[in-house]
């Protein structure tokens, strides 16, 4: 039989291994609500990460778009442009060659 002194550090050792496996549970817990809460913030980074992808193609499309419509614009402007110079040149030799300007 064991002698009460023995007895005493056994149950000593025992509560002291107790008290480390609860202090490595509760740590386990703290680790468990960090996780879920960098999963969490994961989630609402990937969902507004989809958000601003789906605006950048929005925004790429009108893009497209407005190069489409400013190059026809640039076109029509240059054949407003150079028919305008060309009826300027077209005007000033018929009065330059006109039989009144002898």
């Amino acid at each position: 039989m064991p002698n009460p002194k023995e007895n005493i550090t056994r149950l000593a050792r025992v509560e002291e291994k107790i008290d480390k496996m609860s202090e490595a549970i509760v740590a386990l817990a703290r680790v468990e609500e960090k996780i879920i809460s960098l999963e969490k913030s994961n989630q609402f980074i990937v969902e507004q990460m989809a958000k601003n992808l789906s605006r950048l193609e929005i925004v790429e499309n009108n893009n497209v778009k407005l190069m489409a419509s400013s190059h026809n614009i640039s076109r029509f402007m240059w054949l407003l442009i150079s028919s305008s110079v060309s009826a300027i040149i077209l005007l000033w030799f018929t009065l330059k060659m006109s039989p009144s300007s002898h």
